[in-house]
């Protein structure tokens, strides 16, 4: 859904909705999601494009940073299962 987002389509409209739904899913995504699949990671990169897309970039700083610390829980994790991702 986020990522369908388009930045002429989304410049010079009001995108208050639009922000207020970001602030509760990245809040969700703060509250916990299970790191050890990976999803942690992609909504919080897939937030982030949304905030950036959005023109809140602060936000979208955030969010980015937040997935790339995810990102090797994630990749410790697949590779203590045995999953072959080195």
């Amino acid at each position: 859904m986020f990522e369908g987002l388009d930045p002429n389509f989304v410049n010079g409209r009001d995108t208050a909705i639009l922000r207020e739904i970001l602030d509760k899913a990245a809040a969700r995504v703060r509250q916990g999601v299970d790191q050890s699949t990976g999803v942690e990671a992609e909504l919080r990169s897939v937030i982030g494009t949304a905030y950036e897309r959005t023109g809140q970039y602060p936000q979208a700083e955030e969010m980015q940073r937040a997935a790339l610390e995810t990102l090797p829980k994630t990749l410790r994790t697949r590779k203590s299962r045995g999953s072959g991702i080195a």
